[in-house]
């Protein structure tokens, strides 16, 4: 916090979401906390600009982090992160909040870092601008980084650790790997990391420890209880809350062990029965809930007053922690939450498995679906857990939370999962979404063995299911693609998340057949669907609407179509999608029609790695997206990049049959390849255009300027404009004049 005053004005600011401004404050220091004041003199002399206080729990990594913010002179903010901050929005957000207290961020700046609707490109781009800009160098602690999932990679996070300004420092505290390029900083002697060895109390502070607690011991007790902890701070409380009530504490040191079931066992003998019987008993029951607050407890517990109970035990260090100002949210220490809940489970397992799915039940009412999956599971109650899984996994898989998905699933075996027509649903969509042929087929395998009398949560039978699967991986043909796509539609519920699916799949198909019209009622559906919150079955809509206006010769829809569909893909964060394939390959090609040659190399080469992960899977697809590359490559003059990927569409295509309009795709693409080679003629003054010698390969044909248009996906104006300047540089003035000059001069093969 800023010790000069300065206050920021984002709280009477609107943001996207209430803010859990607990997050934004250390951990709290009284006369009890141990003094590490080498340590914190360390820091506060470090001149570089990145720290990382990296080691297991328990070593006091926030009390170090806390104690240095109050020691150092610059101005600091204070962030701990959790689950929910893998959400880049959230996460730049609580970042703009925190910068926002140093010094008061612009207007502008902070409605760019806390709005959901900004691209990600520019949202990083706010972050950068920021943290360059910032009037006074400060100090900034971003705490628990480790339960951010993916931190060492978290796009935000490599932003803050790559763009501090001189002068100030960011301070990353986590068990697991910091994001930083750690190597590159220590080099630059920008980096000062603090582990397990540095972290580790010294015997003088493992004396201060005992004083803080109330005890008077000699030196020997003192080096006998260090000795056997290690210096593990976690331990030495632990163990000087035991020591504080003991008859003989030479023996309660005994007791200590530095492997962590060794120290479970000297709590759950030692430090459970110093307390209080009521408190015990409301510890031991609510460690499971992890996060917990008043209200929480009291419908867990069928009681009232947890609330004060936790203010209460919090203000006695009993290893509850606030989370925020007002008393309402709290957790217990990790380790001590994980000794609580491992003695219930060996007194009153039938507690735990109560308690947790009461909670979860809680969780599930206020629609936030993690907490009620795990404390499903952390209760035994597995068919609960695959029920929220079912209801809730669909939602979840089509925006930003696929891998929420993907954790939830860890939690089963194939087998399970295999016996479970719900979770093999949930778990072959979810491998679809990665990249997971095997993982497709498995769960296709599983849903057409499923009973006839099954349901999904959402009233849809295994043989709906199995038609959508099917569709999805069917080699036999467009035509029976197609019927499989809309019998999955028509057998779906209304109510069904996958109808958008299904009518994704019937509007690409019936492009591939050359059914405009049924095409364009499809792609209108998946739209209307998908804007129900289905952000991925949205942008394949928009994408078949897209290569729908090509073809019209509508450029302007074509143009709006793309540009929404890009914006889409970044907003929900589906980038990286495999099956984003589909509509990223008509942007590169779009992009490369309208003559935007950077951006349609760019959009191509990533691509191309999502669609090679769909090999065997919705093989018809993999083909046409192939060509859509391979002619974005011909149009920005990357030949032989087109000719590789004509030849790999040539060959997938030579495996399947039924294939509708593929091999004329073939063929054209393979012609604009082939006038692509031709080299303009030695003899012409001013030789042909990449754009002109395509629309020449047509005029030798009996096909008008509009028709040439649409085998080309121009308008016949462009048609026209080029033809004419073929002419002006052919000294000709008719179109079979042109063909037979050209014909001459080498640039036509009749």
């Amino acid at each position: 916090m800023d010790r000069d005053g300065a206050n920021g004005g984002a709280a009477a600011r609107p943001l996207s979401f209430v803010p859990f401004t607990a997050k934004l404050n250390p951990p709290a220091l009284d006369d009890r906390t141990t003094d590490r004041r080498d340590l914190v003199d360390m820091l506060t002399r470090f001149t570089g600009i990145h720290v990382a206080i990296t080691a297991p729990a328990g070593y006091g990594k926030s009390t170090l982090a806390a104690q240095w913010c109050t020691a150092d002179p610059r101005p600091t903010a204070w962030l701990s992160l959790d689950a929910a901050d893998h959400d880049p929005y959230v996460l730049a957000t609580y970042l703009g909040l925190a910068l926002d207290a140093i010094d008061p961020l612009g207007d502008a700046e902070l409605e760019t870092l806390t709005r959901r609707d900004v691209p990600t490109d520019e949202l990083f781009g706010a972050l950068r601008r920021v943290l360059a800009t910032r009037p006074r160098p400060f100090l900034l602690v971003v705490d628990d980084v480790h339960l951010v999932e993916g931190a060492a990679e978290h796009p935000v996070l490599a932003v803050l650790g790559r763009h501090v300004p001189p002068g100030s420092t960011v301070a990353f505290v986590t068990r697991g790997t910091p994001p930083l390029r750690a190597s590159r900083e220590i080099v630059l002697g920008d980096l000062l990391r603090l582990d397990v060895t540095q972290l580790a109390m010294t015997t003088d502070e493992t004396a201060a420890v005992l004083r803080a607690a109330g005890l008077d011991t000699d030196d020997a007790t003192i080096a006998a209880l260090h000795e056997r902890t290690e210096g593990w701070a976690a331990g030495l409380y632990l163990a000087a809350l035991a020591l504080r009530d003991a008859d003989d504490p030479g023996a309660t040191i005994d007791g200590i062990r530095g492997r962590r079931r060794e120290i479970a066992d000297f709590f759950a003998d030692e430090v459970l029965p110093a307390l209080a019987p009521e408190d015990a008993e409301f510890l031991l029951a609510t460690a499971v809930l992890g996060r917990c607050s008043g209200d929480l407890c009291d419908v867990a517990l069928q009681r009232r007053g947890s609330g004060a109970v936790l203010e209460r035990l919090a203000r006695e260090n009993r290893f509850v922690i606030p989370l925020d100002d007002t008393g309402d949210w709290y957790r217990y220490h990790h380790l001590f939450a994980d000794m609580l809940e491992a003695e219930l489970r060996r007194r009153d397992p039938a507690t735990v498995d109560t308690v947790a799915r009461r909670a979860s039940e809680w969780w599930e009412a206020r629609f936030d679906p993690d907490p009620a999956v795990f404390l499903a599971l952390a209760g035994n109650d597995r068919a609960r857990a695959i029920d929220l899984i079912a209801r809730f996994g669909p939602l979840l898989q089509n925006g930003r939370l696929l891998p929420t998905v993907g954790r939830w699933l860890d939690q089963f075996s194939d087998d399970e999962i295999a016996a479970h027509l719900e979770l093999a649903v949930v778990a072959a969509w979810n491998a679809l979404l990665v990249g997971d042929v095997a993982g497709v087929h498995l769960g296709a395998a599983v849903v057409q063995r499923a009973p006839a009398d099954a349901t999904l949560p959402d009233g849809t039978g295994p043989d709906a299911a199995a038609a959508l699967l099917r569709a999805l991986t069917n080699s036999h043909g467009l035509t029976d693609m197609r019927a499989e796509a809309a019998r999955a539609f028509a057998e779906h519920p209304e109510r069904s998340m996958y109808r958008a699916v299904a009518a994704t799949i019937e509007s690409h198909t019936a492009l591939l057949l050359g059914d405009w019209d049924g095409a364009r009622t499809a792609s209108d559906e998946a739209i209307a669907r998908g804007r129900q919150g289905l952000a991925a079955s949205y942008c394949h809509g928009l994408s078949n609407r897209a290569r729908l206006a090509s073809i019209d010769g509508d450029l302007e829809l074509c143009d709006r179509s793309v540009e929404e569909l890009r914006g889409n893909i970044r907003e929900h964060w589906l980038d990286e999608r495999p099956a984003m394939g589909l509509a990223r390959s008509f942007v590169a090609l779009h992009l490369a029609r309208r003559g935007l040659a950077a951006a349609a190399d760019e959009e191509r080469r990533r691509t191309l790695p999502l669609i090679e992960r769909l090999e065997d899977v919705t093989p018809f697809v993999v083909v046409s997206c192939l060509l859509e590359l391979a002619e974005a490559a011909v149009l920005t003059g990357h030949v032989d990049d087109a000719t590789d990927l004509l030849a790999e569409a040539e060959r997938r295509l030579r495996r399947l049959r039924d294939t509708g309009l593929l091999p004329f795709a073939v063929e054209r693409v393979r012609g604009l390849v082939a006038a692509a080679t031709v080299s303009p003629a030695a003899d012409l003054v001013d030789p042909l255009s990449a754009a002109e010698r395509r629309v020449l390969q047509f005029l030798p044909t009996h096909l008008s300027f509009g028709e040439i248009g649409e085998e080309l996906f121009v308008s016949r104006n462009t048609v026209k404009s080029h033809a004419m300047a073929i002419y002006r540089k052919l000294g000709v003035t008719s179109r079979s004049a042109a063909v037979k000059e050209a014909a001459n001069l080498g640039l036509l093969q009749i």
